[in-house]
């Protein structure tokens, strides 16, 4: 702005400074040829250069308009083919979102062809006809995803497995996830991909040879959870099978952060107590008490009844005097009470853990404690206070 007005008076001082020249002295022009004279003044002959070159000036803009216009209308055409296509491709997402599926696919497919993201177009159709049901559609879309030229591999594989794990069909989802993998077996996602779906298909032990071997693409705190996860469950199922042989074995080649985690720790012991290894499960037990407190890890102790009762409550001592009166700890001194004949004492922890924290196991311990003493209208008193509390606890 402040340029213009710069101009505009450099102008005006020159047109003063032309008026006053001229005004002293007009100037003359005079062209001839072939017969014909034209006079004129300096100021008439500077308007008719003026305006000649004005002429000229809009010739050209015409004639280069005119010559641009069927480009620019195949422009204009385009753009306007371009926002109506991520127009419609926003509101299919919407619609998608407000659970209008049907809809939104028609939506994502208008003017698909338009749109400067096709692959997430066909993603996000092939979403909306899964929640219609309409598989072949879902993976058709997908197809054309992965068609398109340089296809983001990484959109569409994701959505693909991640589809097929949703729908209820976990070996399909394994069997893109590992494909993928081998396409791609330095990448991240790929390697996260191929995790999920083989904790989907249960294959645990692949998973953890897969988190625990060698490897850059993920980070060992991404791996870590998926290897605890997938060693767990390795556990759990050897204990559910009956192979104390295969969890012993497990346990003695994992590595020591394996072991270390909290999780592990109680997994293992959970499964040895199951399998009837009460000793190592104690001394497992143990080893996790003496640094962290575990409340699973005690309800699993108290519920031990091979091992030797009185070196079981002398345990449960301690740990009182180290973590406090929790309740786990108060109802698995009065369980060891119990199994020592220790009547009164027995009472006495459960009495306190109804106190601290009255949860229907507790009544149902406490009933069991009065029937054994012959109290069956106490044993009547805490079953019914039991069912009173299970009653008012929210429902799931």
């Amino acid at each position: 702005m402040i340029v213009l007005v710069m101009v505009l008076l450099a102008a005006l001082a020159a047109g003063a400074v032309a008026a006053y020249v001229l005004g002293v002295d007009a100037g003359y022009v005079l062209f001839t040829w072939q017969g014909w004279v034209l006079e004129s003044t300096l100021a008439g002959f500077a308007l008719l250069l003026l305006a000649v070159w004005l002429a000229l000036w809009l010739i050209s803009r015409v004639t280069g308009g005119a010559l641009q216009l069927p480009s620019s209308v195949r422009g204009w055409l385009r753009d306007r083919r371009v926002d109506k296509a991520h127009q419609n491709f926003v509101r299919g997402l919407r619609e998608l979102v407000t659970g209008e599926p049907r809809v939104a696919e028609q939506s994502l497919l208008r003017g698909i062809a338009d749109h400067e993201a096709q692959d997430l177009s066909y993603v996000a159709a092939a979403r909306a006809a899964q929640a219609q049901g309409a598989y072949d559609r879902r993976d058709a879309y997908l197809d054309r995803a992965l068609a398109l030229e340089n296809p983001p591999l990484e959109t569409v594989m994701a959505e693909r497995i991640r589809l097929l794990a949703a729908s209820g069909e976990p070996q399909r989802a394994l069997d893109a996830a590992r494909h993928y993998h081998g396409q791609s077996p330095k990448s991240r996602v790929a390697l996260l991909l191929l995790a999920e779906a083989l904790e989907g298909a249960g294959e645990y032990r692949e998973l953890y040879a897969l988190m625990s071997g060698p490897g850059k693409a993920l980070t060992l705190d991404s791996r870590f959870p998926l290897t605890v996860k997938a060693f767990t469950m390795l556990l759990t199922r050897a204990a559910a099978a009956g192979e104390l042989a295969t969890v012993k074995s497990l346990w003695d080649e994992a590595k020591s952060e394996i072991c270390a985690d909290p999780g592990v720790q109680r997994a293992y012991a959970l499964a040895l107590a199951r399998l009837n290894a009460e000793s190592e499960a104690v001394a497992v037990i143990n080893r996790a008490l003496k640094s962290r407190w575990d409340a699973e890890l005690v309800r699993c102790f108290g519920g031990l009844e091979s091992i030797d009762p009185v070196a079981q409550l002398a345990s449960i001592e301690q740990w009182l005097q180290r973590y406090g009166e929790e309740t786990e700890l108060l109802i698995a001194a009065g369980l060891t009470c119990a199994r020592n004949r220790l009547w009164g004492k027995a009472g006495s922890y459960l009495e306190a853990a109804a106190a601290s924290h009255g949860t229907p196991v507790v009544y149902w311990h406490l009933g069991q404690l009065a029937e054994r003493n012959q109290k069956v209208d106490v044993a009547l008193a805490h079953y019914r206070r039991g069912l009173e509390v299970a009653a008012k606890r929210p429902a799931g």
